[in-house]
C-alpha cells in the first residue's frame, strides 16, 4: 500500500494567500489611519509569507547558477541596477 504523499505545495499556497489576505487587511487599517494595527497586520502578513516562501525551496536545475555566487562585474552591476531601481521608483 502506497502512502498518501505530501501536500506541502497546497499548504504553502494556502500559507502565501493567508498571508495576502493579512497584509491587504493592514494595508486597509493604514488607509483608516490606524497606524500601529496596520504597521502589525502587514508585518505579520511578510513573516507569513516568507515563511510560506521558505519552507521547501525548490531543487535548482543543474548548470544553474546562483546570483549569489557571482563574480566580477555582474555583481556590482546587478546591486547597482536594483538600487537605482529603487531609487526611481
Amino acid at each position: 500500500m502506497n502512502p498518501k504523499p505530501a501536500r506541502r505545495t497546497l499548504n504553502r499556497l494556502a500559507l502565501a494567500l493567508l498571508a495576502l489576505a493579512i497584509g491587504l487587511a493592514g494595508n486597509a487599517l493604514l488607509r483608516e489611519k490606524s497606524v500601529w494595527d496596520g504597521t502589525l497586520f502587514l508585518l505579520l502578513g511578510a513573516a507569513i509569507f516568507w515563511r510560506a516562501a521558505a519552507t521547501h525551496p525548490t531543487p535548482r536545475a543543474p548548470g544553474v547558477v546562483s546570483p549569489f555566487i557571482l563574480s566580477g562585474w555582474r555583481r556590482p552591476v546587478g546591486a547597482g541596477l536594483g538600487a537605482l531601481a529603487l531609487l526611481l521608483s
